[in-house]
């Protein structure tokens, strides 16, 4: 079976190099339009310079926008499995379905989870959940995938949009809870107590896990994340609190 990742940034190198690693039987062969992208891998690994039939593709490109493009360029010759590990925006989705309903393709969400440099929560050795456009993608994409995690660590979603949802959740969730540190520093800092002493001490009960408050959320995915979160809901809470990590940085710069 021919599994081809696409898109080897960050989170697409980290897929590919995995796969690449457990085989099981497979070829897996990289793409990305970047030809110095391409440049750093032909030498250990299987890249390719074109799209061509694939059995599985796996869709690592960065938005939504270039996910939709992706779709339009992929091979469809051998019915294949198409799995989106990128982060989406829930107010597309419905062109991402349209598009496997008008193709009758199998497509499923598996969105990434991997921390950089962490051996223990890295791509397959871990929970991720799964969410397909039809019962028949999900069935599909759980069996693809249980071929390199176990079925225990996927957790099938009730639909492709609710897969979806929870990933930009799960990373705006951890901004609010940092955001949240910051008010708390903020505010200890304001009558001259010790946030830290107080985070420790506070920390030791054993289902409170306050974060630590650095300087501000910042960075790609938490705050792309937030973003989407706030688009989809359209929250002021969501607004407020986006708004006080701006004026925590801009105080704190």
């Amino acid at each position: 079976m021919d599994i081809t990742v696409v898109g080897l940034g960050e989170v697409g190198s980290a897929s590919f190099k995995e796969f690449s690693r457990l085989g099981v039987g497979n070829r897996v062969l990289g793409y990305d339009k970047n030809p110095a992208v391409l440049e750093q891998y032909k030498d250990k690994y299987n890249v390719i310079s074109q799209l061509r039939q694939s059995d599985v593709y796996i869709i690592a490109v960065y938005t939504t926008e270039q996910v939709l493009g992706v779709l339009n360029e992929l091979s469809l010759e051998r019915k294949p499995l198409v799995s989106i590990e990128s982060t989406l925006d829930l107010t597309e989705a419905g062109q991402l379905e349209k598009w496997a309903n008008e193709t009758q393709t199998d497509l499923v969400t598996c969105p990434h989870r991997f921390n950089p440099n962490d051996p223990a929560h890295y791509v397959f050795n871990l929970n991720r959940v799964i969410g397909g456009v039809t019962p028949r993608a999900l069935s599909r994409g759980m069996e693809f995938y249980s071929q390199f995690m176990t079925k225990e660590q996927l957790q099938p979603a009730s639909s492709f949009r609710m897969a979806a949802l929870s990933k930009v959740l799960e990373n705006a969730h951890r901004a609010n809870e940092i955001i949240l540190a910051q008010e708390y520093k903020s505010a200890c800092e304001s009558v001259g107590i010790d946030f830290g002493e107080l985070r420790t001490l506070t920390n030791t009960k054993w289902n409170i896990d306050i974060k630590e408050a650095r300087d501000g959320v910042k960075g790609k995915c938490l705050p792309k994340d937030h973003a989407l979160l706030r688009k989809f809901f359209n929250n002021p809470t969501l607004d407020y609190l986006n708004n006080r990590n701006d004026q925590y940085m801009r105080r704190n710069q």
